[in-house]
């Protein structure tokens, strides 16, 4: 029986050490550790052994003596080394949250120390578990799954860790026949046997690596259909529950899970959220492609807010933008377009996927969209929005890509300095037809300049943007403008000014986790001076705020960068971690121009072109501009051939895909969500009489002061929120007249719960009507804006969230 239990023994440690090598191997790969794979199996071998020693002797009390020795003998190893165990362990902690697999990072050091961590703690696990035949069966499904998921997947995997993966499955199958056999034929278990057949398993593993193999991984085709239709369900049921839980307007705004509650700049941890946002399909670009998503003029020190005026009435301001490209365009040599790459028409197609906004997303220098269905957009400004929130919407777009890096298109931008619209009224005739060659768009014949005061318009725009997007908060710290001027003081174009304080910039350190922004200080005087690190939102802040600090008109852009190096069948995959902020500088007689201040971006943005020669091709599906020398402009090439091309690969049939619609798994997901918005009703009636019953049986006080509660809430979908070191009255102050209902403003309501809450005053009858006065208009103005399924949701968050807010007013 000794003998017996010695050998199940070996067969545990046997396991449990090649589980704990495969592991340390996959973990050493896809996260870059560069652990010598002789240093990975002697932290296997020797931990394995140590618990096997354990394990053979843990009936005896030296054993334990042992185990507990190690642990002061660990601390005298450290006070010998003069290290800090619980400041070494934090750094390791640390080490392993920052690094990204570059050189700058590394430590080999704490690699070591993860995996030996990491092998100490597995080993155990895994010797604990492979003692049960149960867990064994179980940990062999898991493996093999675990290597189809990462088959699907892609996920990198050395052959030594799918050679352990085989060995132990192998070893599986091998006792489980050894089990059926002996309960077949009333024979005794015995691993005896199996532990004289592991050396064939291992033999039979190797064997099995060595053959010859494809490079490329199995494609397991049929498996990947079922995955990827099941995990999108799965996050579109999980977008459209973010959705309707959290308090959103539908616009979208920068975080890596896709959107966050405002505009607010307050350098919270990112959350790292890999889903899918949007497809977009078209031929690789000579830059990334930077898809507009909002935009905000309105910098108040800790947020970014935009302006709900019009900006021009009547007119679609991204096609004002570029026709004062082409107007600037037509001011440039016309030689230069056909010697060099100042230019190239892109068309795109863009497929919203897990994401659910009334943000439409579009490139800079945009010409015509084009909608697979019936849609309508709002293209009042430059914030392009549906009239609702869509988790579905799929069109074509065609715009100008810039080379940033031309010269020609440099000096443009430096000349602009001189260029005014002031004393001009018209185009010359040969400017005028350059531009029109240009033109291609949807309702061409209603362009701006098919137009006779198309020159006035172009000047009121840009007086309109000088003026919104100058302003700068009155409390900035001086410091911030000393700086810009400091930046800038040897550079004379605006252009050049700005790339100064790109170049600046692109020196501070990025980080996911730069820390929050003390109360009370600025936030672009905070990161430029003392913390000087943080995540895109602060490097495009600063660039927006110097730029503007010298008197440059700057944009804030939040939006989505496409990422070339990940494509799948349907196109190039742009997930919630590709959301992006960058800003952009206007050029009067040129437009608005984006600047990269990210360092983790700015070289891949301002990456060269290729020559005109090596990159036009106009048998493929897009539009490409070329210099006619018979004439003194640039002109389309079949312009409108190459379109129809390009609709037929966009909209081609595809094949169905069967899984897509599988309707097992759509019923599955009906029946939850039915169950769920159950049990929601349910809850909402209930909290919805609760709160109706207190308003009936409260004083006129108590019913004020319940009111006045909403009205905060509403006051939340309106952009206006209450901050932690906010008071009423400054709050009163930012919305002014905005809302004013029978002559009622939100200051008077401010000023009568002042009175009650502070003088200790009861509110009277006439009181109380005010307050309730204005939450009717409030309300009103809310419903006209919003479906009545989204008011019952709010009304049910308000009613959940409804103690807290009273706690929060009376601390």
């Amino acid at each position: 029986m000794g003998n017996s239990n010695k050998v199940y023994r070996i067969y545990y440690s046997v396991l449990a050490m090649a589980l704990t090598l495969g592991l340390l191997l996959w973990i050493n790969e896809f996260f870059a550790l560069r652990v010598h794979i002789i240093a990975c199996s002697f932290y296997s071998l020797v931990l394995a052994t140590l618990i096997f020693a354990f394990d053979k002797y843990r009936k005896n009390g030296v054993s334990y003596f042992v185990l507990l020795s190690l642990l002061p003998l660990i601390g005298l190893i450290f006070l010998f080394i003069n290290i800090n165990p619980i400041k070494w362990l934090k750094e390791i902690i640390e080490w392993v949250r920052i690094y990204d697999s570059s050189e700058e990072l590394y430590n080999v050091a704490k690699a070591h120390a993860v995996m030996v961590i990491v092998a100490i703690f597995t080993c155990i696990l895994f010797f604990l578990l492979v003692k049960r035949f149960v867990s064994r069966l179980f940990l062999s499904v898991f493996i093999l799954a675990f290597f189809i998921i990462s088959s699907i997947r892609e996920v990198p995997m050395g052959k030594i860790v799918v050679g352990i993966g085989i060995f132990f499955i192998t070893t599986m199958l091998i006792e489980f026949s050894g089990v059926i056999y002996s309960k077949r034929f009333d024979k005794e278990d015995k691993k005896e046997s199996l532990l004289y057949l592991l050396p064939v398993c291992f033999i039979l593993t190797v064997i099995v690596n060595s053959l010859p193999s494809k490079a490329e991984p199995i494609q397991w085709t049929g498996l990947k259909k079922i995955y990827y239709s099941m995990q999108d369900g799965f996050d579109r049921l999980i977008t459209e529950w973010e959705f309707f839980t959290r308090e959103r307007d539908g616009f979208f705004s920068i975080s890596l899970s896709g959107f966050s509650q405002d505009g607010s700049l307050d350098n919270k941890d990112l959350e790292n959220n890999n889903r899918i946002a949007l497809i977009v399909k078209g031929r690789r670009g000579l830059s990334p492609i930077y898809l507009t998503g909002s935009v905000s003029d309105i910098y108040t020190g800790h947020s970014w807010e935009r302006t709900e005026e019009d900006y021009i009435a009547d007119e679609e301001e991204y096609q004002l933008d570029y026709g004062e490209l082409l107007l600037g365009l037509s001011r440039m040599d016309p030689t230069v377009f056909g010697e060099k790459a100042v230019i190239e028409t892109k068309s795109i197609h863009i497929a919203y996927k897990h994401i659910r906004t009334k943000t439409f997303f579009y490139p800079l220098k945009s010409r015509w969209y084009q909608f697979d269905g019936k849609r309508k957009v709002d293209t009042k400004d430059a914030n392009i929005t549906f009239p609702k929130s869509l988790s579905k919407a799929s069109y074509d777009i065609s715009y100008y890509e810039l080379n940033l890096q031309e010269e020609s298109l440099k000096d443009l931008l430096r000349s602009s300095d001189k260029f005014t619209y002031e004393g001009k009224s018209y185009v010359e005739k040969d400017t005028k037809e350059f531009i029109n060659s240009f033109i291609y768009v949807r309702g061409k014949d209603h362009f701006i300049f098919s137009r006779s005061n198309y020159y006035e318009i172009f000047s009121q725009r840009a007086k309109l943007i000088k003026e919104r997007y100058s302003q700068l908060p009155k409390d900035l710290p001086i410091r911030v403008k000393e700086l810009a001027y400091d930046i800038t003081k040897d550079q004379d174009s605006n252009y050049d000014k700005l790339k100064a304080i790109e170049t600046y910039l692109i020196d501070y350190t990025y980080s996911y986790t730069p820390g929050k922004v003390p109360e009370g200080s600025d936030f672009v005087d905070y990161f430029l001076f003392d913390n000087k690190r943080g995540y895109c939102t602060s490097f495009a802040t600063a660039m927006a705020v110097l730029g503007r600090c010298i008197g440059i008109p700057t944009r804030y852009v939040e939006g989505y960068v496409v990422d070339y190096n990940e494509k799948s069948e349907q196109g190039f995959i742009v997930r919630n971690t590709n959301a992006h902020a960058w800003a952009e500088a206007y050029f009067e007689g040129v437009g608005w121009i984006p600047f990269e201040a990210t360092p983790s971006l700015h070289e891949e943005r301002y990456s060269p072109w290729a020559s005109p020669s090596n990159y036009v091709d106009y048998g493929s599906s897009e539009n490409h501009l070329d210099y006619d020398p018979s004439k003194n402009y640039m002109i389309s090439q079949e312009e409108e051939k190459i379109e129809e091309v390009f609709d037929y690969e966009l909209h081609a049939p595809q094949k169905e895909d069967k899984f897509s619609k599988a309707w097992g798994w759509i019923i599955f997901i009906l029946i939850t969500l039915l169950l769920l918005v159950l049990a929601l009703v349910v809850y909402y009636l209930i909290l919805r009489r609760a709160y109706m019953k207190e308003m009936e049986e409260a004083t006129y006080s108590n019913k004020m002061y319940l009111v006045f509660i909403r009205i905060l809430h509403l006051l939340k979908f309106e952009g206006f929120v209450l901050g932690q070191q906010e008071t009423l009255l400054m709050l009163a102050d930012r919305i002014g007249d905005r809302y004013i209902y029978n002559n009622i403003t939100f200051t008077h309501v401010a000023n009568i719960f002042m009175s009650y809450r502070y003088g200790e005053i009861g509110v009277k009858d006439a009181e109380f009507d005010m307050v309730n006065t204005f939450y009717h208009g409030l309300m009103d103005h809310h419903k006209n804006e919003s479906k009545p399924l989204k008011l019952h949701l709010e009304e049910l968050v308000f009613l959940v969230k409804r103690r807290n807010h009273k706690s929060f007013i009376q601390d």
